[in-house]
């Protein structure tokens, strides 16, 4: 038990003297305090087990000991003693938390068995907290190794190690290992820490190299190592700094440290931050292979949305602007980072089944004809397809199949209304509606964004999620996303009032969602189709030509 530390506070030194030696018989450690003030003044600069404290006392009686270590240190308990006790006086000791209550004059063996109890009810207390911690460590480890961002895996790592260990600071690096000139080289660097902060000072080269060449813990405080013993209260902070390894490699550091006023960390805490440790590592290795996983698939996207737009010289840009815009959106309106993520992919990849279109049609400069439109309707089906392939990209495939359908039911494929459409293929379709209204193509030129976003005012209703399209327009009248359209060879001059096409009415009437302009607000028309001197006027919008 000589690991166990008591503080005996009494005015009387005789007193102080038999309980000092008697704790010491016991294989206590022991501190002694001639009052209150005394007392607190030492329970500031060590780390206590146990105090035992008389009730009367000149300058801070024994009552004010006790509510000041309950308030200050909640894991020191309190035994009061006393000569002038009372049952008043016991019942308000108990009522502040203290563990037990001695009446002097006391006999040895009295006091043996009442820190004897204390003792073992002191065992009993810690193995049933680091049994909680252990079960709390390994469901808490679940939630780690289901998470594939790395970004919001350093965030709830530092996190969980804060609120786990009680540290005042908690900070993840990760170690990036690189050859060249035929040496490994290897580089650490700052994932996430408690407020931001960067690496605390104490973390230096030489404690990183250690962790990281030995693959032992550092256990040490601001005034350097400590040999692997916990640091003594009053030196500094205490501080750990564990080595994270998974296959026989270091692949991240993590560091924690408590405040001086804070009970250092001990042996046991070391073990379980290791235990925690190794189940970070498992989660940091499958985040990091994800991510080089992810950034292969990403160069195989880039490659594909090139190559498709790559065809049309207008919508290049199209597919990172769309992701831009939709990306914007879910962030405003809270999605996940891993949704956020899969918006991000399926705005660059939304287009990718124009890969099996003629270019014929999708560089036709005029209106198509009904049996065109149908073969652009099925670019939705045809991306899907290509996408489903890709295991890693199987979540966005709903987003790319349905980025097409439209609020009020008039989209395709399927012809889904309202939020039965994926919310993230609603966003992709405002995005993308709003991209191919302010940028030129082949066969019209742009509108303004003031005029883009009128005509979705004007029914936005109908064909597109009107929360989402108020988004957007926030986030552009806001400052909080600046619009880049693309305004093809010649940026366009051309008066919104003309930015018309007045077209012939083909032989069978393309159907879909068509913005009319008849010199009056416009208004979203179920079929596309106003009459006008014999002429049939409207916009194509998006879902026609992109």
């Amino acid at each position: 038990m000589g690991g166990i530390r008591v503080l005996v506070v009494d005015d009387h030194p005789n007193v102080r003297s038999l309980l000092a030696t008697i704790l010491t018989h016991m294989d206590y450690r022991v501190d002694t305090a001639s009052d209150g003030l005394k007392a607190i003044r030492m329970l500031a600069g060590a780390s206590y087990d146990l105090v035992i404290t008389d009730l009367k006392m000149p300058r801070m009686d024994g009552i004010a000991v006790l509510k000041h270590s309950r308030e200050q240190y909640p894991g020191t308990d309190v035994m009061m003693i006393s000569g002038h006790a009372t049952i008043e006086s016991a019942v308000e000791a108990t009522r502040l938390g203290a563990y037990d209550y001695l009446t002097k004059p006391f006999h040895v063996d009295e006091l043996k068995i009442k820190i004897g109890n204390w003792a073992e009810a002191r065992a009993l207390r810690r193995e049933t907290e680091r049994l909680s911690t252990i079960v709390s460590l390994m469901r808490l480890s679940r939630m780690l190794t289901g998470n594939l961002d790395l970004d919001s895996l350093s965030k709830q790592t530092v996190s969980l190690v804060e609120d786990t260990f009680r540290s005042r600071y908690a900070c993840l690096m990760l170690v990036e290992s690189s050859s060249g000139e035929g040496e490994r080289r290897r580089q650490v660097v700052l994932l996430n820490s408690t407020n931001g902060r960067a690496r605390p000072a104490w973390v230096t080269g030489e404690v990183l190299g250690y962790v990281i060449n030995e693959r032992k813990p550092w256990i040490g405080s601001a005034g350097g190592p400590d040999s692997g013993r916990s640091p003594d209260r009053g030196r500094g902070q205490s501080a750990i700094c564990l080595p994270l390894c998974h296959h026989d490699e270091v692949i991240g550091v993590l560091s924690t440290a408590r405040m001086p006023e804070d009970a250092p960390y001990t042996q046991e805490d070391v073990q379980l931050i290791t235990v925690f440790g190794a189940q970070i590592a498992i989660a940091l290795d499958n985040a990091r292979a994800y991510r080089e996983l992810k950034e292969l698939n990403l160069g195989a996207i880039t490659a594909l949305v090139t190559a498709v737009e790559a065809r049309d010289f207008y919508t290049r840009g199209h597919s990172e602007r769309v992701a831009r815009y939709a990306v914007a959106i879910a962030r405003k309106i809270g999605l996940s980072p891993r949704e956020i993520e899969d918006l991000h992919v399926a705005g660059l990849l939304h287009d990718i089944g124009k890969i099996g279109i003629s270019d014929l049609i999708l560089n036709k400069h005029e209106s198509l004809t009904g049996e065109e439109y149908e073969v652009v309707k099925q670019h939705p089906r045809i991306g899907a397809t290509i996408v489903e392939e890709i295991k890693p990209l199987q979540g966005i495939v709903p987003l790319i199949y349905h980025h097409h359908e439209r609020y009020d039911g008039s989209g395709y494929p399927d012809g889904l209304a309202g939020e039965d459409i994926p919310l993230g293929a609603r966003i992709l379709a405002v995005a993308d509606t709003v991209e191919a209204m302010t940028s030129s193509r082949a066969y019209r030129p742009n509108l303004s964004v003031e005029d883009s976003f009128e005509l979705l005012n004007g029914g936005a209703d109908g064909q597109l999620d009107p929360v989402l399209v108020a988004v957007f327009e926030h986030l552009w009248t806001s400052g909080e996303l600046v619009l880049q359209p693309a305004l093809g060879r010649e940026a366009s001059s051309t008066p919104v009032s003309q930015q018309l096409l007045a077209l012939e009415r083909p032989q069978s009437p393309v159907r879909g969602p068509r913005q009319a302009l008849q010199g009056q607000k416009p208004e979203f028309l179920a079929t596309g189709e106003v009459s006008a001197a014999g002429k049939t006027l409207y916009w194509e919008e998006e879902s026609v030509r992109e």
